[in-house]
């Protein structure tokens, strides 16, 4: 006797179920995208008890008849494909046709369905995979799918869900990613008889946003939009007013469908790499639009990844849209705030005024370690060429404070610079022009012999292509020496050992921005070495010089490592204070 046996029907579905279906909220996906391939405009979700012991959708959609709805509890039975072809041109988000039999073998099933309502509503019960009965019913057009304990004949299963609240929540946020997929579809998510989230269906993009990621958020958002070589960007990222601690706030949609994909986050995460300081990252909703047939949506039972044909192509188009709404639409812009800032009574601390936050000067914050998410990038980006528009070009330069900052008056308030991130951003970029055009070395009358820590020496060695793209020509020399050959051109010969040195020393330290590019970090970190420091005094011409040469960056506001440039106070502000 064979020991290898065809499973039953009922075994197969209750696997499918756990393929597709694996909670509550794996339900609600399933049948709101059947819904919604279904044409509704309107859809409406009930639960209680976090979904364990009822869901109920309900749309306007293009009902079933009591055939229909026999086929449809048939496995791998489906109105959205005929061939094995229509797998590489799939328009819907279901087409696998196991959604609905998976749930009907795990639960007590009730679905009521009309296609005309002059020819009535067909009333379906299942229970556990078996259909109990189909009778005649009265309904408006559309369908309604109610599923009552789901689990109930599965403990193993039942036992891996979470708390009502828990379940709860993953539904509202499965909801939610629909409003923002579908911000022309009205949904209204009820939970223990109370409305949880209600979406208008008007249409408008920024509606939806604001309503599923919130005031705070939606206050910080730049738009974004790029059409490129047949794919399309759009949506909404962060301004660097606004960071997190993690990836959370981000979500990604491709043709319609929330999806996975480590590249999609890499290229918004990367676009932001000069702009948020290491270790933060922007919230974002980006919707990726592209034909079909290049992205393949059957990589994952419950397709919430995709794969795309050309993926350097589709993280181009994301970076290029994102970097282009930070840097030419104010996403990386400074603020210049408005508002008093508030002190609590008998506080005698200190307020950003950059992000209002409190600093109580008598206590000492609690430090916690913190270990960034790895960023996943294609190591081939293009860097795109922008131009950041601002006032820096129009600023009336004041004078110097402290040796540090530059004061500029603008049209609306005063601005303060950093005089050495300024300078700092300068020479990044200029280090990077140089680089790509490998023009940026002056060899040395004598060349110089170095010794170095073997830390430093491994790190160097690591770096020495990068280095000599920025004008450092070094040829190894025992175990720790070097003989440096060249400089860069911009910096004096006579401080070219020094900056080699702090570089060295910056390349070294494992707690330095490990998440940049090799090249990046090495440029980055020369142009920190090179730049003057706070505490130097400039005269006026050299203020005058470098508020100019940082009017002419790509992006003036933010230093390579996420620091900010400028500062701002409004005129508003000082009029308010001044009782003016």
């Amino acid at each position: 006797m064979s020991e290898i046996r065809v499973l039953d029907i009922k075994t197969v579905n209750k696997i499918a179920a756990g393929e597709v279906v694996d909670r509550p909220a794996s339900a609600v996906k399933e049948l709101v995208e059947n819904a919604i391939d279904a044409g509704s405009t309107k859809i409406d979700i009930e639960i209680e008890d976090g979904g364990k012991s009822l869901m109920r959708v309900t749309d306007n959609g293009r009902g079933m008849d009591g055939e229909d709805i026999k086929i449809a509890l048939e496995r791998h039975a489906t109105s959205k494909i005929r061939t094995v072809e229509d797998l590489e041109s799939v328009h819907t988000l279901g087409f696998r046709g196991e959604a609905l039999p998976a749930i009907a073998s795990v639960s007590s099933v009730e679905i009521v369905s009309c296609k005309d309502e002059a020819e009535g509503a067909a009333d379906a019960v299942i229970d556990r995979g078996v259909i109990k009965s189909i009778t005649a019913a009265a309904a408006p057009r559309g369908t309604s799918i109610t599923v009552r304990d789901i689990f109930a004949n599965v403990p193993a299963r039942l036992k891996f869900l979470r708390s009502a609240a828990t379940e709860r929540s993953r539904i509202n946020d499965i909801v939610g990613k629909f409003v923002l997929s579908y911000p022309g579809i009205a949904f209204r998510l009820i939970s223990g008889g109370k409305v949880s989230l209600s979406s208008t269906g008007s249409g408008d993009m920024f509606d939806a946003v604001s309503l599923v990621m919130g005031k705070e958020i939606s206050a910080c958002l730049v738009p974004v939009e790029l059409e490129e070589n047949g794919v399309k960007v759009t949506g909404f990222v962060s301004n660097r007013q606004l960071a997190r601690s993690g990836t959370r706030d981000q979500m990604f949609f491709v043709n319609g469908r929330n999806v996975r994909n480590k590249s999609l986050g890499g290229a918004v995460n990367a676009a932001y790499r000069d702009i948020l300081p290491f270790g933060r990252y922007p919230a974002a909703a980006v919707f990726v639009e592209l034909p079909p047939d290049r992205v393949d949506v059957n990589v994952h039972p419950t397709k919430a990844e995709v794969k795309f044909l050309n993926e350097r192509e589709v993280t181009s188009a994301v970076y290029r849209s994102v970097r282009e709404a930070l840097l030419l639409r104010g996403g990386a812009a400074p603020e210049i705030r408005a508002e008093e800032i508030v002190k609590p009574e008998g506080f005698s601390g200190q307020v950003s005024l950059e992000t209002g936050e409190i600093f109580d000067i008598p206590k000492q914050p609690e430090v916690r370690p913190y270990t960034p998410e790895p960023l996943e990038i294609p190591a081939t980006f293009e860097r795109p060429k922008f131009r950041a528009e601002g006032n820096l070009s129009s600023l009336k330069i004041i004078g110097q404070v402290h040796n540090t900052y530059i004061i500029g008056e603008a049209e609306d308030g005063v601005l303060f610079i950093d005089q050495h991130v300024a300078h700092e951003r300068v020479l990044y970029e200029k280090l990077v022009a140089e680089a790509e055009k490998n023009a940026c070395s002056q060899l040395l009358l004598t060349p110089m012999p170095l010794e170095f820590s073997r830390k430093e020496a491994f790190a160097l060695t690591e770096n020495l292509e990068n280095l000599a793209k920025i004008g450092f020509e070094l040829e190894p020399f025992g175990d720790a020496s070097f003989v440096m050959r060249s400089a860069p051109a911009s910096l004096a010969p006579e401080k070219a050992e020094k900056v080699l040195r702090e570089t060295a020393e910056d390349l070294a330290d494992e707690n330095s921005e490990n998440r940049l590019f090799k090249g990046d970090r090495v440029i980055i970190t020369a142009s920190c070495k090179m730049a003057i420091k706070a505490g130097d005094p400039l005269t006026m011409a050299e203020m005058v010089g470098l508020v100019r040469q940082l009017s002419l960056c790509e992006n003036p506001y933010v230093c390579p490592h996420g620091r900010p440039i400028v500062m701002g106070l409004s005129g508003y502000e000082m009029n308010r204070r001044f009782g003016r």
